[in-house]
């Protein structure tokens, strides 16, 4: 692929809606996503409470552990990712400033929140796309799952980057943040060759194929989850998670497809619909399987907002107000 273009802009994966590594227009978009993201950061905390999300406190308590840091020492290679090393010495580093653990995650939680809403920015170049941001998936992951949330803004911020080995190198960094951002760049790659082979590239661009390509995907990662894992050596292979998603609730996810399928039906797919499709089903499959899911969603909220500008003018109001919708509903139930 040309280096000189951005992923979404050149041969097989050209796409309708633009992505820029522009200085003059990163930094403008930067100062806008930085102020939206502090006030929302802000408002929520103040309003909810700190204690709201238990992550935090969990947070707290590990890094006053000494156990916590002895653990980072004389780890493999592979085990420096799968043991997410470098989200501890990130953490560690911030400390030296002689401030709060507390701080120092919502430093994280700010720089994450402005990375993704900068990514939303750029990508549908429309102000109020930042507005569909406000979501209580998207609050709980930026705020709650710090380590998460950072690891996918930097997942992001590589597919703004014009670079393949700039991208690789950032993707891999994400993945010794959290090692589950190294499933949601497989996804990049996964489309980027499917679109590079002849049998495969034609289909691609049809929504409905997309879907099966993503449900078979869904299904291998839950069926081949815990064997991974397991073999490399990861703890959370046998972690048992007493919180479920209801099923309810991935079907809400789901019907985001459908109604996408209905106010762009005559937009071809695109990795943007791939990637969020692909989390979707994930979520349910795994919902299904009765494990913890509600990260797949939340990694791809983002991409909603993506697929929302890439829509005819009619498709743009209906999708908001589906995503309005679903947000005040999901608010009703998230704050009680």
């Amino acid at each position: 692929m040309n280096n000189n273009v951005s992923v979404f802009e050149s041969g097989q994966l050209k796409s309708k809606f633009p992505y820029f590594w522009n200085i003059s227009r990163f930094g403008k978009g930067f100062g806008i996503s930085l102020t939206f993201s502090v006030l929302l950061i802000n408002f929520f905390v103040a309003y909810l409470g700190i204690d709201f999300w238990s992550d935090i406190r969990a947070y707290e308590q590990s890094f006053r552990d000494v156990y916590y840091y002895y653990q980072a020492l004389n780890l493999s290679f592979i085990e420096s990712f799968t043991s997410e090393v470098l989200w501890l010495y990130i953490v560690q580093y911030l400390l030296v400033f002689n401030i709060t653990v507390v701080q120092a995650l919502y430093i994280i939680s700010l720089v994450s929140c402005t990375l993704i809403a900068n990514f939303v920015l750029l990508s549908t170049k429309r102000f109020y796309s930042l507005l569909l941001l406000i979501n209580p998936i998207f609050i709980d992951f930026i705020i709650g799952q710090v380590r998460s949330s950072f690891a996918i803004s930097l997942l992001f911020s590589s597919f703004l980057v014009r670079s393949e080995v700039l991208r690789f190198i950032i993707i891999v960094t994400s993945s010794a943040i959290h090692f589950g951002s190294a499933l949601f760049g497989a996804m990049y790659y996964i489309y980027f060759f499917a679109k590079r082979l002849d049998v495969l590239k034609r289909l691609m661009e049809f929504k409905s194929f997309v879907i099966v390509v993503s449900g078979i995907i869904a299904l291998f990662t839950e069926t081949w989850r815990t064997v991974v894992l397991t073999a490399l050596g990861d703890r959370r292979a046998t972690t048992l998670i007493d919180f479920q998603s209801s099923t309810l609730l991935a079907v809400g996810w789901l019907l985001f497809l459908a109604s996408y399928a209905f106010t762009g039906r005559d937009r071809q797919s695109s990795f943007a619909y791939f990637f969020f499709s692909t989390n979707a089903l994930l979520f349910f499959v795994s919902t299904l399987n009765g494990n913890y899911a509600s990260r797949y969603v939340a990694v791809a909220f983002p991409i909603l907002c993506v697929l929302q500008s890439n829509l005819p003018l009619w498709g743009k109001w209906v999708f908001a107000a589906h995503m309005v919708a679903f947000a005040a509903i999901y608010f009703t139930f998230w704050i009680h």
